[in-house]
């Protein structure tokens, strides 16, 4: 009691002399103040204060969600709360705390959050700019949208329900927040080539058609006719499309007329049309009409431009849009590769497979920027693709890879497919960090900038990996290619990898179950036998083909096509290819990389391996360095050795790994090593 009286003084002297009141109040915020901690106000000066006592991961654990709410920050925001859950659950709140661009990464996770959790934009942005105040990043101290309202307007509504309040004012408030907000300007994916101008037709040969000789027309339909009455078949209508080198009759027979009179009646048109190839389709598949294709006396040759100079082709909004020629009724057919996934191509020698391989190619240069698209071209007799080592800004190759782009030996065929296994296990991962189930989803994030390229993310191209004889490429390492093949066709078409595989041997060993079942669109051209035509489109009618382009074309569905392929001689190919060439685009082809850091971690000299003085004298006597050398010497383990080798590529001993080469040893003698040593001694 002595000690507070002589503190304070006695009750009576208190009450006989009263302090002012000012006075008391001002000495007793003085002692509050000497005996309480600073609490912090708002949210970036509590994230300021978190981050420099407890450290800046602790803004990533539950706890500092807690702290604010101890501190009665968040109860005039309730929705903030949301958000910083959210950013801490989906890592955002790492990739703030480890920005190297606060603007960039900033304006990512903006966008990332806004677009995943359908959150106010205005609310992101608050809480992204109290990190960045708390961080250091951001000089002024952020101020919400609702305090700036508040204090502009006059007129303020009660509502006793601070939650309805706040929905509110931030109606209320809306139109000046998205003035307020900065849009985010997209990633353009051609950059930095946005120059590069596409190939013309000026570079394609002149168009060329067989006009329609309509009495010849008449005949032949007069002659469909009378055979088909004949056999007891009536009809309303018959249309004549004279193509190419086929002509097709589209016949509309009438109501309750009976297929099966029409049985063995190819033999009989056969004969009165003095055409031995004559094919009937019992009905046009996807039509109730009935179809006969007769070949032309005097074909000609379909060129490429007719089909490109087509509105179908000009317009197209497909991914990879490969243009073939004409079908039976002269469409102009067209698939896009990227939701096939993948093409098998068979027939005998000589029919038009590499004939309609150039097609594809020349479809795909036509259409895609060198950004959007990278082909890997195999062809093992060297002269069919190798004109297309020109245009380099399509081509991807291996790291290392000779002058010779295009795949023609065993040894370049497995580095290549080895490095693309990489890029596909590579491409994976990064659309797993991107939650993305696709290239098209994730380059569309990409582009909308939601993805951090600091993270290895970039923008990806679609692979074509283009075969030209099949057989020929796994008969160099059948196990190893068929297994890395397969997998590759199953799985690669989410990540952009298809492929266009040819082959002039349709025979089972070759063209296999399991091939079969995973590429589910195929084209036939002409082969010597019915048992081949099988194998490859399940059916006959590949050997009755009449061959220059002539094929069959058999989806997913079972449907089949006759198609008429367009042609492209060498010289158009040379005047592309060379047009691509000059211009504006990468000097290099594609490097195929598994898309990850392979950065080494630094190596620590503050704790030296105890061995390594040791080792260094007998790497600098001898003059030799490798890990099989340091673990023979001194009987320790491969790990250990190699952790040696680095400390003394650190320390400037020996030079990098070369390989299966040893390293070269920089130093020459004991002296100019002892002054090295002299820096881990210390």
């Amino acid at each position: 009691m002595g000690f507070f009286k002589n503190l304070f003084g006695s009750k009576t002297n208190l009450d006989s002399n009263p302090q002012p009141v000012e006075e008391r109040e001002t000495r007793q915020d003085t002692v509050e103040r000497a005996i309480k901690p600073t609490v912090p106000t708002t949210i970036p000066e509590a994230i300021m204060m978190i981050a420099e006592e407890r450290g800046k991961d602790f803004l990533c654990s539950r706890s500092f969600i807690n702290m604010l709410n101890d501190y009665r920050l968040l109860k005039d925001i309730p929705a903030i709360k949301n958000v910083l859950l959210n950013m801490q659950s989906d890592g955002s709140v790492e990739k703030l705390l480890n920005a190297d661009s606060w603007e960039l990464v900033s304006s990512t996770v903006t966008t990332q959050i806004v677009r995943t959790y359908g959150t106010r934009e205005d609310i992101v942005k608050y809480a992204i700019q109290c990190f960045g105040y708390g961080l250091h990043y951001l000089s002024e101290l952020p101020v919400y949208a609702e305090s700036v309202a508040d204090s502009t307007q006059s007129e303020q509504t009660i509502i006793t329900s601070p939650i309805d309040s706040y929905e509110v004012v931030i109606e209320k408030q809306q139109q000046i927040v998205q003035q307020n907000l900065q849009p985010v300007t997209p990633y353009n994916p051609h950059e930095p080539y946005t120059r590069y101008n596409y190939p013309g037709l000026d570079l394609l040969n002149p168009s060329s058609d067989r006009m329609a000789d309509e009495e010849q027309a008449k005949q032949s339909c007069n002659k469909i006719i009378d055979i088909l009455h004949s056999f007891g078949f009536e009809l309303t209508d018959i249309t004549a499309h004279v193509g190419p080198s086929i002509d097709f009759f589209e016949i509309t027979p009438e109501e309750n007329s009976k297929l099966s009179r029409l049985k063995g009646v190819e033999d009989n048109l056969a004969m009165t049309l003095s055409n031995k190839n004559v094919r009937m389709l019992l009905p046009i598949p996807g039509s109730s009409h009935i179809g006969i294709e007769v070949p032309a006396l005097s074909p000609v040759k379909l060129a490429l431009r007719n089909v490109f100079e087509s509105d179908a082709f000009q317009t197209t909004t497909m991914e990879l849009p490969m243009a073939f020629g004409y079908d039976m009724r002269r469409n102009i057919f067209m698939l896009d590769l990227a939701t096939l996934p993948n093409l098998l191509i068979a027939g005998a020698t000589g029919q038009g497979k590499t004939n309609c391989i150039n097609d594809i190619v020349m479809s795909l240069l036509f259409k895609k920027h060198p950004n959007e698209l990278k082909m890997i071209l195999t062809d093992f007799k060297k002269v069919e693709f190798a004109i297309y080592n020109e245009p380099v800004q399509f081509l991807a190759v291996p790291e290392e890879c000779s002058i010779d782009y295009v795949v023609n030996n065993s040894e370049q065929a497995y580095k290549t497919f080895t490095a693309l296994k990489e890029e596909f296990d590579g491409r994976y991962e990064l659309l797993a960090k991107a939650r993305c189930r696709n290239i098209k989803d994730y380059n569309a994030k990409f582009v909308a900038r939601m993805l951090n390229p600091a993270d290895r993310h970039e923008y990806l191209p679609y692979i074509v990996v283009v075969i030209d004889e099949y057989n020929d490429l796994v008969a160099t390492n059948k196990s190893f290619m068929e297994a890395i093949l397969l997998e590759l066709i199953q799985k690669g078409r989410n990540v952009g990898i298809h492929f266009v595989i040819s082959t002039n041997r349709p025979t089972a060993d070759m063209i296999s179950s399991s091939i079969k079942t995973e590429i589910t669109s195929r084209i036939a051209f002409k082969v010597g036998k019915g048992s081949e035509s099988r194998i490859i489109l399940d059916v006959n009618g590949a050997e009755k083909l009449i061959g220059d382009g002539d094929m069959l074309y058999i989806d997913k569905n079972k449907d089949i096509q006759r198609i008429q392929c367009a042609y492209v001689d060498y010289e158009e190919m040379d005047r592309v290819c060379w047009y691509i060439r000059g211009e504006e685009g990468p000097i290099s082809p594609y490097e195929l990389h598994d898309h990850k850091d392979h950065t080494p971690p630094p190596v620590n000299l503050d704790i030296p391996d105890p061995m390594l003085e040791e080792v260094a004298r007998l790497v600098v006597s001898s003059q030799q360095s490798s890990t099989s050398f340091v673990q023979r010497k001194f009987s320790i383990g491969y790990n250990r050795a190699g952790r040696l080798l680095d400390q003394l590529e650190a320390l400037g001993v020996i030079g990098p790994a070369r390989g299966a080469a040893p390293r070269q040893v920089l130093v020459t003698d004991l002296n100019s090593l002892n002054v090295l040593l002299t820096r881990i001694r210390k």
